[in-house]
């Protein structure tokens, strides 16, 4: 079993599947500046929206678009979609086999050719100016992510929700542009799954990539490590839609409050024995959590589960204790 700050290669635990390249010339691309990695499976409908999202942006400079199909079929109708498309940026590649969905994100990652990357998966969206708003705080971040606000969207492209949406109370606190991702606001829980948001390509490989022991919540995982060793900002801006329907973390919703208690746990007890108060503050994440999963994802069933006064308290006071982090005093500051 991985722990959380180990360097582990997961890289190398699929290494030997090859994925082939079944369209594109990266000939026609050079030396692309950020790569756009789509991990695609068997939404074809889906994912040609999701890519017109990519191929739409107003960046002005090269990108590259690699598409990785878990789908070993030859006849993959993701392959039709790319084919219509027809856009010399995009180089679709097929998997001897399926990988499982966060070795695919990984094999994006080693496939990418620019030095940054992000991630719009297959039924999702990026929003138009998503990659301009990115590099142009690429500079400011080096090889620290950045971890992009997202709204919510339905199966039929309404948004439901934003989030990250801070707003001041008062006419003298300002919105920062950049806000670090504290060690905080890691507790209260994961600002993305990577859509819209901008990873330094070396550190994501040096950090060993997603590792399918945190499954469900992988994602969560690397954006805790990756803040250990190279640093996170957080953009309040939305670069992305998250599609919240029938996908595969709505097919196991339950078992991400246990994967995001692991996290803590492992966070907690890096320094040595938690106190108290902090083994007590994990245990009402935990709480809220299984209630925010449950709404989320949980149909019929989103009544949750009562939480106790304490755990609300200890939740609520965290929350506006984080949420001063996202502002400053004064005129608005560039980070």
């Amino acid at each position: 079993m991985s722990a959380l700050f180990d360097r582990h290669d997961c890289f190398a635990e699929k290494a030997s599947v090859p994925s082939r390249l079944a369209w594109g010339d990266p000939l026609q691309c050079p030396d692309p500046h950020v790569t756009v990695i789509m991990p695609v499976y068997r939404r074809p409908d889906y994912f040609a929206k999701a890519l017109a999202s990519v191929l739409q942006q107003d960046y002005p400079e090269t990108y590259e678009v690699v598409v990785v199909d878990n789908n070993q079929e030859t006849d993959s109708p993701n392959q039709a979609v790319v084919a219509q498309m027809a856009d010399p940026r995009v180089f679709y590649y097929r998997n001897a086999e399926n990988l499982g969905m966060y070795q695919n994100w990984n094999r994006g990652i080693e496939l990418a050719r620019a030095p940054f990357v992000t991630f719009c998966h297959d039924d999702d969206l990026l929003l138009p100016g998503a990659l301009r708003i990115l590099m142009q705080l690429a500079p400011v971040a080096g090889r620290a992510c950045i971890l992009s606000a997202f709204h919510t969207i339905d199966e039929k492209d309404r948004i439901t929700g934003t989030t990250l949406q801070h707003k001041p109370h008062l006419g003298f606190l300002q919105p920062r542009k950049l806000v670090r991702y504290t060690r905080l606001g890691q507790y209260l829980g994961n600002v993305s799954c990577g859509d819209g948001c901008l990873y330094h390509r070396q550190s994501l490989l040096d950090a060993g990539g997603y590792d399918s022991a945190f499954y469900p919540a992988a994602d969560y995982a690397l954006h805790v490590a990756y803040a250990h060793f190279y640093g996170a900002w957080i953009n309040p801006e939305p670069t992305a839609c998250y599609r919240v329907a029938d996908n595969e973390s709505s097919q196991v919703y339950e078992a991400f409050p246990d994967a995001m208690k692991k996290i803590h746990l492992e966070m907690a007890g890096r320094r040595g024995e938690p106190s108290r108060l902090l083994t007590r503050f994990i245990e009402a994440l935990h709480a809220n959590n299984r209630n925010m999963t449950r709404r989320a994802w949980g149909g019929d069933n989103k009544s949750g589960q009562s939480m106790s006064p304490c755990d609300k308290f200890l939740v609520g006071a965290a929350r506006r204790l984080n949420a001063f982090n996202y502002y400053s005093f004064g005129r608005r500051p560039s980070v």
